[in-house]
């Protein structure tokens, strides 16, 4: 990190991501301060700052729980919000959000994607989000651990319909990248 890079003062980063010239940090966390470590600002598991000067920003969704993982949409305004909360900016958004990067507003036409389990990671090829983690049902589908999406609006779309199943010693079944 430079010299200007905020500082998170309790919990773990898990996820970083850069939409231009803003970085969004996802974990577990409830505050962080400027890198000179004068202003400590309450934000609950994902912070934005400018990646140039480190200041940090007034985009606050406050996802009600951890954030494993946070990619950048392809709008260029906006990032997906994966992990094992149940509310983003006020609204259910259920293991999965979109958010827009200045407000922290829910991106409107992407539905709440409810999922049953965590959501451990995210990766957008085209116009299809890939959704991995330990779920049995992802927006009423049983396609669990590994499912895909329209990105634009969070309907599952299908091209992944082979099944992840089976334990190993009795553990849980879970795709994690």
């Amino acid at each position: 990190p430079v010299n200007n890079t905020p500082h998170v003062l309790d919990g773990e980063v898990d996820s970083i991501a850069q939409v231009g010239n803003t970085m969004i940090l996802g974990g577990t966390f409830t505050q962080v301060s400027n890198a000179q470590g004068t202003e400590t600002f309450a934000r609950r598991n994902v912070v934005a700052f400018d990646a140039t000067t480190g200041q940090i920003s007034p985009f606050d969704p406050s996802p009600d729980g951890p954030v494993t993982t946070v990619i950048a949409a392809a709008d260029g305004q906006s990032v997906y919000l994966g992990g094992s909360f149940n509310t983003v900016s006020g609204e259910t958004r259920r293991k999965l959000a979109r958010v827009d990067i200045t407000t922290g507003a829910n991106v409107p036409g992407f539905r709440n994607v409810a999922s049953n389990g965590i959501v451990r990671d995210l990766r957008l090829v085209g116009n299809r989000l890939w959704v991995a983690g330990a779920f049995t049902t992802m927006t009423g589908s049983t396609q669990g651990q590994l499912v895909t999406l329209n990105a634009a609006t969070g309907v599952p779309d299908g091209y992944m319909a082979l099944p992840v199943a089976g334990r190993h010693n009795g553990g849980t079944t879970a795709v994690h990248k």
